[in-house]
């Protein structure tokens, strides 16, 4: 029975071999790696990582996907599939510290936003990513500060990570074709500051990309618990969000949380 592609879930899947394996030589792979691919789809990428001395983990939402993955490859030692949603699911369960561990994937354009948050908010460090995305998502997620392309994604990509961007994919490379180009980029792990509340981290961000064309002087009196008047901090606050690098809005973040300890004490 011939597969069925699900407009609902974004299915565009890659079919050109030599865009699968520039993408395998990307995730510098090991003896015993254990890679966690997000997305089969019918198996393309997955054919190229399981002829690698290391372990697959396959995910796919689909059924009909995951019958034809398991029968391509259940029968593998070093291959495991998993019929489930990423975005439900707790990686961890699948990872063994002692191991090192790649996540890969062709992401659906829909909700590549969504699986990135979902990795981000598992914490996952010492980690390697490798995804297909679509064109303009690659620039946002590499955006550099004063871009048009700087957004919440781009900050909270930095912050977890160091994105690069590594090569573009034409829309020809897939099945069906989509309306937009792609691109592969990696996302490899950053040293997180340990004096820094990632969740309050974010709410800053938000805070300040949920006004983006206000400057940070309008957008930080929005912040819960956060008095402005006695707010102090050596960022310039006649600046706009998507001008600040990483290490400003950390600098930020410190400064509100600081700025709410203050209050906490007055009250």
């Amino acid at each position: 029975m011939p597969l069925r592609w699900k407009k609902s879930l974004g299915q565009h899947l890659l079919h050109d071999h030599n865009i699968l394996r520039k993408m395998v030589s990307e995730l510098r792979l090991k003896e015993r790696d254990h890679v966690i691919e997000i997305g089969c789809g019918s198996g393309a990428l997955t054919q190229f990582l399981v002829k690698e001395d290391i372990r697959v983990t396959s995910i796919e939402i689909d059924p009909q996907f995951s019958e034809d993955l398991d029968r391509q490859f259940g029968q593998l030692q070093n291959f495991k599939l998993i019929t489930g949603d990423i975005l439900s699911l707790d990686l961890e369960q699948f990872i063994t510290p002692k191991d090192k561990t790649v996540i890969t994937g062709n992401l659906p354009y829909n909700i590549t936003s969504q699986i990135l948050f979902r990795l981000f908010d598992q914490k996952l460090l010492n980690m390697l990513m490798v995804f297909t995305v679509q064109k303009e998502v690659a620039r946002r997620i590499t955006a550099r500060p004063s871009s048009k392309d700087r957004s919440i994604l781009s900050i909270l990509c930095q912050y977890y990570a160091i994105p690069k961007y590594l090569f573009s994919v034409s829309r020809n490379c897939f099945f069906p074709k989509p309306r937009v180009d792609s691109a592969v980029i990696s996302l490899e792990s950053r040293q997180l500051p340990g004096d820094l509340d990632s969740d309050n981290f974010m709410q800053v961000v938000k805070s300040c990309f949920g006004k983006r064309r206000k400057t940070l002087k309008n957008t930080i009196s929005l912040i819960p618990n956060v008095k402005f008047e006695r707010f102090k901090s050596e960022i310039d606050l006649t600046r706009r969000p998507e001008e600040l690098s990483i290490e400003e809005f950390e600098i930020l973040a410190r400064d509100v949380e600081n700025s709410r300890m203050e209050v906490e004490e007055i009250l």
